[in-house]
């Protein structure tokens, strides 16, 4: 099996830099780019088509749950994982929905989250994953 190509989204630079050094770890991950706003997401997504995107919400302008739609019609197959301090106060439903969603309280479970749909293969997950704050 060959690496899974991971983008990261976040407008923290600090957060951008401990989840590429996180993620880098894992054998058969590669962070192959990184962004700090939603214009600059759809563009890694749409030139990169990376197998998954770690996304924050709160974002200046676009927030990461308005850029979702975008995100997937950009790179349709992608999975995104919600990376968020406080995910509940989005509306992640319908045309909104990611993957998963992980608090950033838990790095660990990102890990983890972000490993088992990548195991899934390429077809998206049909329930988001929930982690408690």
């Amino acid at each position: 099996m060959g690496k899974h190509t991971v983008a990261i989204v976040d407008d923290q630079f600090d957060i951008r830099e401990m989840l590429a050094i996180r993620l880098q770890m894992v054998k058969d991950l590669e962070v192959v780019g990184m962004a700090a706003n939603a214009a600059q997401a759809i563009d890694l997504a749409r030139t990169l088509k990376p197998d998954l995107m770690t996304l924050d919400l709160g974002m200046p302008r676009i927030g990461g749950a308005e850029s979702i739609p975008l995100l997937r019609a950009a790179a349709p197959k992608m999975r995104i994982v919600v990376f968020s301090g406080d995910p509940a106060a989005a509306d992640l439903t319908k045309g909104k929905r990611p993957d998963a969603i992980v608090t950033k309280s838990h790095l660990s479970d990102l890990v983890a989250t972000i490993v088992t749909l990548l195991s899934k293969g390429s077809a998206r997950s049909v329930g988001v994953s929930s982690t408690p704050s």
